[in-house]
């Protein structure tokens, strides 16, 4: 019987396989398996560290970057569950996905962080990572 590998289990394979191959890009930077990987597990033992649960949703609300494929492949290994929230919407938009999807975290792009005033007042109760897209792993 085959098993089937989530998000985050395809990337270390392929960090093992093809170590020094370029994994993801965007329009100016890359990404080798083996960077994609290293900066996808420190990110899930970060939310690991804030006590987050399997199952646990961390809504994120960034530009259409390279980060995200970090993101997506931190939370599989973390045993989480993604709920993005598109950069284009408004705080109360914001706020409505945050609440109804019961998300215990938010990762949020720095220059986007204005759009979680609306949610102060709930803030209490969730944890929020700044995510800079200053650092890349180049090809």
């Amino acid at each position: 019987m085959s098993q089937l590998l989530h998000f985050g289990e395809i990337v270390a394979m392929n960090a093992y396989l093809f170590p020094d191959k370029v994994g993801a890009r965007d329009f100016t930077r890359s990404l080798t398996f083996r960077g994609w990987n290293d900066r996808s597990c420190k990110l899930a033992n970060a939310l690991v560290g804030l006590r987050l649960e399997k199952g646990d949703r961390i809504a994120v609300l960034a530009y259409n970057c390279l980060e995200w494929m970090g993101i997506y492949a931190a939370v599989a290994k973390a045993g989480l569950v993604v709920v993005p929230i598109n950069f284009r919407l408004i705080g109360s938009e914001v706020r409505y996905i945050v609440e109804n999807s019961e998300a215990k975290a938010v990762i949020a792009q720095d220059d986007l962080l204005d759009r979680l005033e609306t949610i102060r007042d709930v803030a209490y109760s969730l944890a929020i990572v700044s995510a800079s897209s200053s650092s890349s792993d180049s090809s």
